[in-house]
């Protein structure tokens, strides 16, 4: 976020997940047509609003799923839908406080059901206009991504430009690299990332976390030769997120992943620790946030994302149970510092199983021009038992005395 936009709105520095152009417009249309039923397929509603593609890269043709964000130029679209929509000085409450959702669907049904983006991470890049989503590797079009980023001018057409990390570090294996978080420092950007690790022989061992420094949003990312987190006495470290207080401080929270060896069921726990200004180190000692505790929890708490609400409080969302389960689901704690202690929001999920899928889970925030807060995640299946991709659904949140609550996302 830019230090102008700080100024501004001191509380949407801690939301950290900065978008702009057009995504208020876009998404009320789109979600007042998916919000209209409760069906799982997604229905005329989601057919994509007239944006402008991208335009193609210099000597290249006009084709909307090739063309890259990286070196299109901004001035060629329409200025309508590209020029960042005006910040107010105040948030409007009205953004923050919007009606309640349907809880039989709350969000936004996934634009593209068929494919995988589980761990979503989404947020505006000033540099190419365009909205940057990360998500953990797949095999795309044949092609292992390590970390894999789209570009999309509206959220709902996604390019598929490239690999954020192109090159492992030495210590990380191919194929177990997911869960990426990109944080802004000066002169450049920090990407967060899980990998499996490798021994001396090249035997896989435990899931660590890395860190990779790139001049621009979108990388390559150059590595670190070792990890910046690697609990081997919890069976590893995974999910890293980011977190930017107001006071400018930086921190890391993550997961300890004891329930990598599924003959065990000790309890994970979700850890957070202070960083330095660049990113690159941690400083003083991991504080334990909680563990699990309740029963839809299972022994897992895992994919931890903290933002400071509009009134200065603290909540921090993670998902509980296992991934691939109806019975997964997002849970909202209120911490009293950064550091803790934090007390959950209810004995249940904040967000389960619902019309518009089951299990959702891996969820990170980002927020709108007009300062609206919405929620990145992905359900595990759609259409009853059958376990599909974890596509990229949304869904909006809102604020009240008691806390976050799912809001309208057509409002």
């Amino acid at each position: 976020m830019s230090t102008t936009a700080a100024a501004m709105h001191p509380w949407r520095t801690a939301a950290r997940r900065r978008l702009g152009v057009g995504l208020g417009t876009a998404l009320v249309v789109l979600l007042a047509g998916a919000c209209a039923g409760t069906d799982a397929t997604p229905q005329a509603a989601l057919v994509p609003v007239e944006v402008p593609a991208p335009p193609a890269s210099p000597g290249a043709a006009a084709d909307p799923t090739t063309a890259d964000p990286t070196t299109a130029d901004p001035a060629a679209s329409d200025p309508a839908t590209t020029a960042p929509a005006p910040r107010p000085s105040e948030p409007d409450p009205a953004a923050l406080t919007p009606p309640r959702a349907d809880i039989a669907a709350p969000g936004w049904l996934p634009v593209a059901p068929d494919e995988d983006m589980p761990n979503p991470m989404v947020l505006w890049d000033d540099a190419t206009d365009h909205y940057i989503l990360f998500a953990t590797q797949n095999d795309f079009f044949g092609d292992l991504l390590n970390v894999p980023w789209r570009a999309s001018r509206d959220l709902v057409t996604w390019h598929h430009p490239g690999d954020a990390l192109p090159d492992l570090p030495p210590w990380a294996g191919e194929g177990a690299t997911w869960a990426p978080d990109v944080m802004e420092v000066d002169g450049g950007w920090v990407l967060y990332f899980t990998a499996r690790t490798l021994d001396s022989g090249g035997r896989e061992g435990i899931k660590c976390i890395g860190h990779a420094v790139a001049d621009t949003l979108t990388g390559p990312y150059r590595a670190f030769d070792e990890p910046i987190v690697c609990q081997v006495d919890r069976g590893g470290s995974i999910d890293p997120r980011t977190f930017i207080d107001d006071d400018g401080s930086r921190w890391l929270l993550w997961k300890s992943d004891d329930n990598s060896d599924l003959r065990r069921r000790d309890l994970t726990a979700i850890y957070v620790q202070r960083l330095s200004d660049d990113g690159t180190r941690l400083l003083d000692a991991p504080t334990v946030l909680f563990e699990a505790a309740y029963g839809w929890e299972g022994h897992i708490v895992e994919a931890p994302d903290l933002v400071r609400g509009p009134d200065g409080r603290l909540w921090l969302f993670y998902s509980g149970g296992w991934f691939n389960q109806p019975s997964y689901g997002i849970g909202v704690a209120e911490c009293l510092t950064i550091a803790g202690p934090c007390e959950r929001l209810g004995a249940g999920p904040w967000l389960g199983s619902n019309a518009q899928g089951r299990g959702p889970g891996e969820a990170s925030l980002f927020e709108d021009t007009d300062g609206s807060l919405w929620l990145a995640y992905s359900p595990w299946a759609q259409d009853g038992p059958r376990s599909t991709p974890r596509p990229l659904a949304v869904a909006r949140v809102g604020f009240d005395a008691t806390g976050p609550y799912l809001g309208d996302p057509s409002r």
